[in-house]
Formats: structure tokens, sequence, C-alpha cells
């Protein structure tokens, strides 16, 4: 009994022993150094990165691809730093492959790196991205009427100016199917949409035996020497196509009236619909027939039937 209390008293004396030496030898000595003879020390893990702070493992950083879908260098826009953008996150950058959904985020410049730009998205952490994939509202003269786009629960909307106040631009929002109170943004917060197939503007596209409403993002030159637009599908669906496939909406001297048959964009397709009433500056409510509730839209939503 005395022996086992003796060795229980031991115990915790020999576990201390133990850990304070690094490396034990097989017959139980250590060399100066705290290793044993000849003894190869193990190289970390590649697969791992260990903070010695803490002890905790974390797994290596996760590659980041600026530009995934491989375009080819875009055509320079001036951003300051705190520009206001619209560009997808990086989670749905990352992995990206031609037909990935890339949904435009309301974010900010915060650095440039080259040619390329360093944005933060929402509440996210900055980072690289090819300026392809990025929509940049434009400043210009907000006058009634005028088409822009401007940030709606996060993301790129299109609308038309109603009037100004003060400091704000007041905006009535013309994509989301309704009818929504206008919207007192600031000057920074909204962008004039140029004529003609420009970055953030809608545009249709022949596709089998429909049309396709999709929105703009950038054009470049590709090896072949053709024109193609990245282009959004109305859930994100990314596409390349050639300038000359898309025509830009609304359609230059088609002025929709009351009763008029017009084809009108619904769940990415051009369908057929009856325009019901007209509200100025240029909000339109058509009916489908046979098939749901009124739609309230823009004109850039709008296309004479083919």
């Amino acid at each position: 009994m005395v022996l086992r209390g003796s060795l229980r008293s031991l115990r915790p004396r020999a576990w201390l022993a133990t850990a304070a030496l690094p490396l034990v030898l097989a017959c139980g000595e250590t060399t100066e150094s705290g290793g044993p003879p000849g003894a190869v020390t193990a190289a970390p893990s590649a697969s791992v990165v260990a903070d010695p702070t803490d002890g905790v493992v974390l797994p290596p950083p996760r590659f980041h691809d600026s530009n995934p879908l491989g375009l080819p260098p875009a055509t320079p826009v001036a951003t300051a730093k705190g520009q206001r953008i619209f560009a997808p996150d990086r989670r749905m950058l990352d992995g990206a492959k031609l037909g990935s959904a890339l949904m435009l985020e309301a974010g900010t410049v915060v650095g440039h790196e080259g040619a390329e730009l360093v944005v933060r998205v929402g509440n996210g952490e900055p980072f690289q991205i090819h300026p392809g994939y990025v929509v940049v509202p434009k400043p210009g003269r907000f006058q009634r009427g005028a088409a822009v786009i401007a940030s709606y629960n996060g993301r790129l909307h299109h609308g038309l100016v109603t009037s100004l106040r003060r400091d704000r631009v007041v905006v009535q929002f013309t994509d989301l199917g309704r009818k929504l109170g206008e919207q007192h943004l600031a000057h920074d917060r909204v962008g004039v949409l140029e004529g003609g197939l420009a970055p953030g503007a809608f545009a249709v596209y022949r596709a089998d035996q429909e049309y396709r409403h999709v929105l703009l993002v950038s054009s470049g030159a590709h090896a072949d020497g053709k024109i193609r637009w990245l282009v959004l599908e109305h859930t994100g669906e990314s596409r390349l196509l050639e300038q000359e496939q898309l025509t830009r909406l609304p359609e230059q001297r088609f002025k929709a009236k009351e009763d008029d048959e017009v084809f009108v964009a619904f769940r990415g397709s051009m369908v057929r619909a009856m325009v019901r009433s007209f509200e100025r500056p240029g909000l339109y409510t058509v009916k489908r027939p046979r098939a749901g509730a009124p739609l309230v839209v823009g004109a850039d939503m709008l296309m004479r039937p083919p």
C-alpha cells in the first residue's frame, strides 16, 4: 500500500518531466539540442497553416481568380477610391464559369491593382476583380424621364428620374414588375444610362424559338477579333454574346400606346401582352393573355412584336 501511494505521488512529476522534453530517444537519451542523433524533423504539412499564437490549425488560403471567365482587357473606366459600383461578390466570382450566376450587387472601389480593381461588395472583405465584371454608374444630367440605374435591396435596378428635390434625385424603379413608391437618392447613388449598347442597360437576343431579355455588363474584343458582351440572364446566368446578336432596349422610335400588343420581359423571356395604361414619365401597365396579374414596367422591358 505504501508503494502504491508513492507511485501515485510520482505520476504528476513524471508527466511534467516527460512534457518538458522536446523529443525522447528510443534509448531514453537526448542530444544537447533536444533531439535524437540523426533525427530528421518532420516538415510541416503543405495542406495546413499552423498559427503558433493559439495552436489553431487553419486550411490554406483559397485561391482567388479575378477573371474566371477569361475576359479580354476591358475599356478602362475612371474609378476613384470610394466610387460606387455594381459587381458580383467574391463567393459568386470564385470558380465561376460560363453559365454560372453572377448577380450584380452594390459595392465600392477601395483601390487598384494594375489594370484591375480592388472592391468591397456589401459588407464583405475587399477582393481583386477584372473590370469586365463591374458596372460603374456614370454621372450625368438628371432630367425628368432620364433612364438610370441605382441600388434597390442591394442590387442593380433600373428606373426613371421623376423629379429633383434639393440634393436628391427622385427615382421610380421600373423593373420590379410592380409600382414602388418614389425613392429619394443621393446623386452618387444614381447613374445615367447612355444610348446604344451600354454597361448596365437591358437588351434582347434571339434564342431558339424565343427572345431573351438580358442585362449588359461589359464588352471586349476576343482573340478571333469579334466583340462579345458579357450578359446576365434573369436568374444571373452568365453568357458571352456577339455584339450583332443584341438589340438595346427600349427600341428606337417605338412608343407603345394603350391597347397596343407588345412583348414584355417576364422571367427572362419576352412574352405577348397588351398595354392597359401609360403613366408619365414612362411607366406601362401591361397584361399577359390568360395569365397572372398585370405587370408594371418601363420601356426597357418592352419591345414591338416581331
